[in-house]
């Protein structure tokens, strides 16, 4: 089974995302990062799913 990691500027990128929304909408801010997180998860069941990665053996 394929692993999910997130790289540490991804996961900083995530964060700052979620500030900037939380600030006007801290429920708009939530379900988005749900949905982060939903959608990078279906890489682990489909992992052919979307473009080839700039880095060799990414999606």
């Amino acid at each position: 089974m394929m692993k999910l990691f997130w790289t540490r500027e991804a996961t900083q990128d995530r964060e700052d995302i979620y500030d900037y929304i939380e600030a006007d909408n801290p429920a708009a801010a939530l379900a988005l990062d749900e949905l982060f997180t939903e959608k990078a998860g279906r890489l682990v069941n489909h992992p052919s799913l979307g473009r080839l990665g700039r880095v060799a053996g990414t999606r």
